[in-house]
């Protein structure tokens, strides 16, 4: 979901950006151009829609769609 879909859904929503300068397979690849994205639910810490806009975002949106399918909260893909 978007950040504004999933305040139409009627989630109260949390949202991180993360520059990927902080990134390690951006920074392997030496182009840091871009972001990510994470929307959750605030009270239920359940990811609800993430955004990558990279060069290399690949591996990162695959870690992202399986998260989202899998139900996981923002501090279990942390833990990854």
């Amino acid at each position: 979901l978007t950040e504004a879909q999933a305040k139409s859904a009627g989630h109260e929503v949390v949202t991180s950006v993360l520059g990927l300068e902080h990134v390690p397979r951006a920074l392997a690849a030496r182009d840091t151009r871009g972001l990510i994205k994470l929307i959750a639910d605030k009270g239920s810490k359940k990811l609800l829609g993430a955004h990558i806009i990279a060069t290399e975002g690949a591996d990162s949106i695959q870690t992202a769609a399986m998260a989202l399918k899998m139900g996981m909260t923002y501090y279990d893909l942390g833990a990854m």
